[in-house]
């Protein structure tokens, strides 16, 4: 398993089980937030290698644990990748705004092609 630490911030409990057996098969260990305001503490206290984020989420979305993110000094440079279903070109500009890694659409991009991915963001083997 990988030294980096992810953080899957992710309401839907069957999408945080497709990724996360994703990431384990690729030998990447991933830490879930179930909501936003547990992904914000979550950053806070753990400052996770990298942030892999909803952005369709009840009670605090993404767009606001993003802003919460770079709004903290000891946050702000985290990577944050966004892995939503939501195509909306006024939230990709306003999240690309805010220093996203990348925007990912869920029903476009497979798990593994995801963990992948996120090999080659950290630099991992």
């Amino acid at each position: 398993m990988s030294s980096k630490k992810i953080l899957l911030v992710e309401d839907d409990p069957d999408q945080i089980a497709l990724y996360k057996e994703a990431f384990q098969l690729a030998g990447l260990s991933v830490e879930v937030a179930r909501n936003g305001e547990e992904g914000i503490k979550k950053v806070k206290k753990e400052l996770p290698d990298l942030v892999i984020l909803d952005i369709v989420m009840e009670e605090v979305n993404g767009i606001e644990v993003l802003e919460a993110i770079r709004g903290n000094p000891r946050t702000k440079k985290i990577p944050v990748l966004i892995l939503t279903n939501l195509v909306r070109d006024d939230v990709k500009i306003k999240v690309r705004k805010l220093g996203i890694v990348d925007y990912l659409v869920k029903t476009n991009f497979e798990p593994y092609q995801l963990a992948k991915k996120i090999k080659h963001l950290l630099k991992i083997k």
